[in-house]
């Protein structure tokens, strides 16, 4: 699919440490290349590419770690905190939980397609436009820590 230039280049990216989702775009920016996240996953993979991961930063204000080093599911004051699963859920690439600044929780889930879904425990649950866009600000900044 890539020919050994190209596989060179995103080596380049790798050492020059872009995540993988900068690679993922530079492969269709500037390579002209259209392929699926979990496509880019696998051929970094295949390539045997270590990305660098940034410092941790902290997933939200003033959040709190367990001794797994994982942020706590207590909710952030006046904000929203989003944690990783330690196991994935079954048809999922990456999954975690929610709190919203209402106390409303959720479980997402980003599939193979990169697609997200939320799943509130109330079944009925809707969170305010501004927790969705903090919620989907911080899950980018812990996918982005972890080298998603």
């Amino acid at each position: 699919m890539l020919t050994d230039d190209q596989k060179n280049t995103v080596r380049q990216w790798a050492a020059a440490g872009d995540s993988l989702s900068e690679i993922h775009r530079k492969i269709s920016d500037e390579l002209g290349i259209t392929m699926t996240y979990f496509d880019a996953r696998l051929l970094v993979s295949e390539l045997e590419v270590s990305l660098n991961k940034p410092e941790e930063e902290e997933v939200g204000q003033d959040s709190e770690e367990t001794s797994d080093g994982m942020p706590t599911e207590e909710a952030v004051p006046g904000g929203v905190d989003v944690t990783l699963d330690s196991v994935t859920q079954p048809q999922a690439m990456v999954s975690g939980k929610v709190t919203f600044s209402d106390g409303g929780r959720a479980s997402w889930s980003v599939d193979q397609m990169g697609r997200l879904g939320l799943d509130p425990e109330t079944e009925s649950y809707q969170p305010s436009e501004d927790d969705v866009m903090a919620f989907q600000t911080q899950l980018q900044q812990l996918l982005k820590t972890q080298g998603l």
